[in-house]
């Protein structure tokens, strides 16, 4: 779990499709308890450690306090990216938008990436705003046939039958803007919409879209 903490530094790896294989597993195994608490101290400690203004906009009591409470409703053992959603808003609360935790995505292998190097996500190239809960399409430099069709200015009504509105409700708590500013909060899940669809439906081929 210690792979969904921010990264200051981003390091390259080699690793071999065993290694591969046993990571891609880790993300639908679920952690026990005991480990999904060591995890929360681990952030708590690593972010008091390292972030230079934690308590800006929250006091360390109140801090730690979110950190305690989590601990205490953590009584089942949980897949990684169910954990996500846990630590996410309590490390949010320190409401300083450069900062963020992200879910695990799949790994692949060199082959796998030089198999698909030319294959598009179906929703690359699709750019929106996000305004009374409605999802606009704002600019479409797709280059998949199917979704060039799609005119600016329709509103995608849902994606894979999720809507807009859920996929904000659910993933809001997951990040922050700086301080108490509002405004930050809908472009930046406009600009991550397809980031969140993928994690909702996974990396496919075809999409079921309603505008």
């Amino acid at each position: 779990m210690k792979k969904l903490i921010y990264t200051l530094i981003a390091t390259g790896i080699i690793v071999s499709c065993k290694s591969l294989d046993k990571q891609n597993a880790h993300i639908d195994k679920e952690i026990s308890v005991k480990k999904l608490r060591k995890d929360v101290d681990y952030v708590e400690r690593k972010l008091f450690n390292l972030h230079p203004d934690a308590d800006w906009y929250i006091s360390k009591e109140k801090l730690h306090k979110k950190f305690d409470s989590l601990k205490e409703t953590i009584v089942k053992p949980m897949k990684p990216n169910d954990f996500y959603f846990k630590i996410s808003p309590i490390v949010a609360e320190v409401r300083q938008g450069h900062m963020a935790i992200t879910p695990l995505l799949k790994s692949y292998s060199n082959d796998q990436k030089k198999k698909y190097k030319k294959s598009k996500h179906p929703l690359n190239g699709l750019e929106y705003i996000y305004e009374d809960d409605r999802l606009i399409l704002v600019k479409n430099k797709s280059e998949i046939e199917a979704t060039q069709k799609l005119q600016v200015g329709s509103e995608i009504l849902s994606i894979n039958g999720i809507t807009p509105k859920e996929l904000y409700a659910k993933y809001r708590s997951t990040y922050t803007s700086d301080g108490f500013n509002e405004t930050f909060t809908m472009p930046y899940f406009a600009r991550r919409a397809n980031n969140f669809y993928s994690n909702e439906v996974g990396f496919v081929d075809s999409l079921s879209i309603e505008i």
